[in-house]
């Protein structure tokens, strides 16, 4: 469960429940009850009583076993089932509910959902509480009178696209057929009539395309500024885009009529879905003709650049990477500042795996003119954002860089299957060099510029030029895993920890 979800949440011992689970399975030491009521900050009866509700109705794949003078330990086969087990409990969850209804244009009252609920109004409105703290994130009111969001419906957009893209909500999660179909049409249409097209997340742009459907069917219609679309309709591409987006939308949906409003938000919201992959940087075509000042682009880039000792000349396709993200943030801001927001999770593990890159991404922005030009409102997600692009950007340079020797011994038949276990667990754009029958030695290790020597046999001698390392005849995941993380730079602890604890939510409290 995400962080959007668990601050939803209205049932404490749901909420209570949820984070024991993400406690016991952050750590995988044993907790007392005397660790886990201080932590949670409830007494131990009480936790007592959660531990073994919980044992009662926890799935096969999912033990929690009680061990005397030692402590509680959680076992599961794969974070997957953990996660589908905590969705289960938080599944009855009211406020879920009501935003399914606010979603659909269901109007109902207090009355209503007090009848439905079997709560009396006035406890259904301090559960609603937490709903509207939520919602003034997001810069939005609930109004009880009926039950409705109030605020703009750009704002209203992006509350319903962070909930259901990162919520318990299967059902949204999983489009119908027809969506899919009429998403598939209107880029395929494009890359016929188009020079080019943009990279883009497809399941991301069908999920937009659903929240902008839905909201229209339902009467809720964006409205932007004047000035923001006089801008768009002297642009050759919003022509080109509004011929085929009008169309396509129209044909399929039934629509008799859309609004300048709503082709110049689905124009621009477009570019939220744009994926900065690491190839060849014309796949950026810029659907627009309007770009940041130079005055005010070049000393940005520049001292971003100047930081992590790189040159524009040399790494051009980071500049044109940084540069595209750059201008598409730039529009979508004039959308709405709520489109710079990363999910929690991607921003809490960012700022940990990758800190020493996002401090000085933070700093960068915080000391240029670009904050202020660009009225950068959520500045640690921005940095995060741009700590992705560098990121990525460096650690592929690094291994295409980086050169390693695999020096192995064993069974014959054997060696020809450890080369294909290698090529499952490292990167492909490495440069690795497999040796059986030769000695290896520091000339030879110098005259074939290995950065990283691998070897399953022991060796006395040391390389201070080389990084050595010895992994066993038959390497475990773990060793696999260490060994990767030698070769890309990261610490192997932190390694695991970003790719297990997805369902960790103990940091929300």
């Amino acid at each position: 469960m995400n962080r959007l979800a668990y601050q939803l949440l209205v049932d404490k011992k749901i909420k209570r429940q949820i984070e024991l689970l993400s406690i016991l399975s952050s750590q995988k030491s044993p907790h007392t009850f005397e660790e886990l009521s201080k932590k949670i900050d409830a007494s131990e009866r009480t936790i007592f009583n959660d531990i073994h509700h919980l044992i009662e109705i926890s799935p096969p794949e999912v033990t929690i076993k009680i061990t005397p003078k030692i402590g509680i330990t959680l076992l599961y086969n794969s974070s997957l089932i953990l996660s589908n087990f905590i969705l289960k409990l938080a599944e009855n969850n009211p406020v879920f509910e009501i935003l399914d209804n606010l979603f659909n244009g269901v109007v109902e009252t207090i009355e209503d959902y007090s009848e439905r609920f079997f709560i009396s109004e006035s406890t259904l409105r301090k559960k609603l509480l937490v709903l509207r703290k939520v919602l003034r994130e997001y810069q939005l009111e609930l109004s009880f009178t009926p039950l409705a969001l109030t605020g703009d419906e750009v704002n209203i957009r992006c509350f319903f696209f962070s909930y259901y893209r990162d919520s318990s909500n299967k059902s949204f999660m999983m489009p119908e057929q027809s969506q899919m179909d009429l998403h598939s049409s209107i880029i395929n249409t494009f890359k016929k009539h188009e020079s080019g097209s943009l990279y883009s997340d497809y399941r991301r742009a069908v999920h937009w395309l659903i929240i902008m459907e839905q909201r229209m069917y339902s009467g809720h219609f964006v409205k932007l500024s004047p000035e923001l679309i006089e801008k768009q309709l002297k642009k050759d591409s919003y022509r080109r885009f509004k011929k085929i987006y009008v169309t396509e939308l129209g044909n399929s949906l039934h629509l008799t009529h859309l609004s300048e409003d709503e082709i110049v938000f689905a124009f621009l919201v477009r570019l939220d879905t744009i994926v900065y992959r690491h190839i060849d940087t014309k796949q950026f075509i810029m659907m627009h003709e309007e770009e940041i000042p130079e005055h005010v682009l070049s000393p940005f880039l520049e001292d971003f650049f100047y930081k992590f000792g790189l040159t524009p000349s040399v790494d051009s396709q980071l500049f044109g990477l940084s540069k595209a993200f750059l201008t598409n943030s730039f529009l979508l801001n004039q959308v709405s500042p709520l489109l710079q927001k990363n999910s929690f999770e991607l921003n809490h593990k960012i700022k940990n795996l990758h800190f020493s890159t996002y401090t000085k991404c933070l700093e960068i922005l915080a000391n240029s003119k670009l904050e202020n030009f660009l009225h950068i409102a959520f500045l640690e997600d921005f940095a995060v954002s741009l700590t992705l692009i560098i990121s990525a950007y460096i650690h592929i340079k690094n291994l295409t860089q980086k050169k390693v020797l695999f020096s192995l011994s064993g069974e014959t038949t054997y060696l020809n299957y450890f080369i294909m276990i290698c090529n499952c667990f490292l990167p492909r754009n490495m440069d690795i060099t497999f040796s059986f029958n030769e000695q290896i030695t520091a000339d030879f290790l110098s005259s074939n510029n290995i950065d990283v020597w691998v070897h399953n046999y022991y060796i006395t001698e040391d390389f201070s030029d080389v990084v050595s390392y010895q992994i066993s005849s038959f390497p475990t995941n773990s060793e696999w895993s260490t060994l990767l993380s030698e070769l890309i730079d990261i610490p192997s602890e932190t390694l695991h920890n970003f790719f297990d604890s997805n369902t960790n939510l103990y940091f929300y409290s």
